[in-house]
């Protein structure tokens, strides 16, 4: 089993378009299950990196947020959960996408930010 430092772990790379702002940021470079320890974690758990506050981006103009976590929090089973939330309605998501694949949560908030940077006031749900 591989053990990592936390301080050498990376942000997952986003290319994100003026207007957006980062608001947090814990969505690192790591896949659900690889077996490794990381120091500077509690009990070296890799698992306890995937939480349900992992990044959230929120546009300057237009009153969207985009969202992410890992639910159950922490969880060998989970999954992540990427939002796209309109007027803070929390209870109804404008899109919302369920995986296990990092690089498909990365496609998917980079697709929905380059659309709703051109923002017209009407998008497709």
């Amino acid at each position: 089993m591989k053990t990592l430092a936390l301080k050498n772990i990376k942000l997952c790379s986003l290319r994100i378009p003026t207007a957006w702002v980062m608001v947090y940021n814990n969505f690192l470079e790591l896949e659900p299950g690889d077996n490794i320890k990381i120091d500077g974690v509690y009990e070296n758990n890799p698992w306890n990196l995937f939480t349900q506050n992992m990044l959230q981006i929120s546009h300057q103009n237009y009153p969207f947020i985009i969202d992410l976590g890992w639910y159950p929090e922490a969880s060998p089973e989970g999954y992540y959960e990427t939002v796209l939330i309109k007027d803070e309605d929390w209870d109804k998501p404008y899109r919302k996408m369920k995986t296990r694949d990092r690089q498909k949560v990365i496609d998917e908030i980079e697709e929905w930010m380059a659309e709703l940077t051109l923002f017209q006031g009407v998008i497709s749900p």
